[in-house]
């Protein structure tokens, strides 16, 4: 038996990865996350819009309810490091601390310069002061920005 259940289920090895949890999330924040789920689970079961609306109520009042424990926990922790400056940046680097891998300005900055770069060699075939045409009374409000002619997109473009 165990050699068909090896065969057809293989026992793989599962990597967990453990998440801080928030610390202000509580007994009553998982209490109305339960009551949350138990209105949305009548919901979908009922679809009466009565029910909607309980579930939709329920749901801001968990949010209201979220925002009020994470409000009052960092107040808390802020004013508990009154005086001690070293423990008030401590804090402060708690709540921003950076969970995306670890970037920097200087990453983002060097991303954005990428960024526009390529997009200005992309739309190169373009002026870069988009000028308008003074040829004529007739062309006054046509913009003259095609370096380039004989592609139908850039045609139709300089057309409009």
């Amino acid at each position: 038996m165990t050699h068909l259940l090896d065969q057809h289920c293989p026992v793989v090895q599962v990597r967990h990865k453990v998440k801080q949890t928030t610390p202000w999330y509580d007994a009553n924040c998982r209490a109305a996350r339960r009551r949350v789920r138990a209105a949305e689970r009548r919901f979908r079961r009922t679809r009466v819009e009565a029910d909607r609306r309980a579930w939709e109520d329920k749901v801001k009042a968990m949010r209201m309810l979220y925002e009020k424990k994470n409000s009052n926990y960092w107040r808390d922790e802020i004013a508990a490091s009154k005086g001690n400056t070293r423990r008030l940046f401590d804090t402060l680097g708690e709540v921003s601390r950076d969970e995306t891998g670890g970037h920097t300005a200087d990453d983002f900055a060097s991303f954005f310069e990428d960024k526009v770069d390529g997009v200005q060699a992309s739309t190169a075939c373009f002026d870069t002061h988009l000028r308008r045409s003074t040829q004529s009374h007739a062309n006054a409000g046509r913009l003259d920005c095609c370096n380039r002619r004989g592609d139908p997109k850039t045609d139709q473009f300089c057309s409009e």
